[in-house]
C-alpha cells in the first residue's frame, strides 16, 4: 500500500503499470509483477510541489516441478504427465513428448496448470502406450512474461 500525506491540495501518481486511481487519490494498493517506480507529486494550497519516489522490488519464487514418472490406470492418482507449479505459473506454453525413437507421442500448447484433462495421458495414436520411458520438452511461462524451459525423462508406468 502506498499513501501519500492528506494536507495537499493536488496529488498525482505516475508509473510504468496501470493505476486504479490516478489523480487525487491518497492512497494506492499496487501489486505489480516486477519490480516497479512510482511517483507520486503534491501539491499544497499555496501552489508548493513536492515528488517523491518509491520503488517496489518483487522476487518471484518460481517453483515448478514435472514428476519423472507416471500411472494412467485410471485409478485417479497420476494418470496425466503434467506440470505443477505456485502462483509465479502462468501457463504452460508448450509441451512436446517423444519416444525413444524420437517419434512425437504428444504435443500440446497453452494448458493452464489446473486443466489436468489437457495433459498428457499416455496415449498416443488412440492406443494405450506401454511402459516406456519418454523424453519431453516444457515450456512455462511465468506471470511476468518470462519463459523457463525443461527438459527431462518421464517413465510411463502402468
Amino acid at each position: 500500500f502506498l499513501t501519500a500525506n492528506s494536507n495537499v491540495d493536488q496529488i498525482d501518481w505516475y508509473t510504468q503499470d496501470s493505476l486504479d486511481c490516478i489523480e487525487d487519490c491518497f492512497f494506492q494498493q499496487v501489486s505489480p509483477y516486477s519490480t516497479t517506480l512510482y511517483e507520486v507529486e503534491v501539491m499544497d494550497e499555496n501552489g508548493c510541489t513536492d515528488v517523491s519516489n518509491i520503488t517496489v522490488n518483487v522476487q518471484f519464487d518460481r517453483a515448478v516441478y514435472i514428476p519423472n514418472a507416471f500411472s494412467p490406470n485410471g485409478d485417479g492418482f497420476n494418470d496425466f504427465f503434467r506440470v505443477f507449479g505456485n502462483s509465479a505459473v502462468l501457463q504452460v506454453k508448450s509441451m512436446l513428448i517423444a519416444d525413444r525413437w524420437g517419434e512425437i507421442v504428444y504435443e500440446t500448447e497453452n494448458i493452464l496448470l489446473e486443466e489436468e484433462q489437457k495433459f498428457w495421458n499416455g496415449v498416443h495414436r488412440e492406443k494405450d502406450m506401454n511402459n516406456d520411458v519418454f523424453v519431453y520438452y516444457v515450456v512455462v511461462e511465468y506471470i511476468d512474461g518470462r519463459t523457463e524451459k525443461f527438459k527431462g525423462d518421464v517413465t510411463l508406468m502402468r
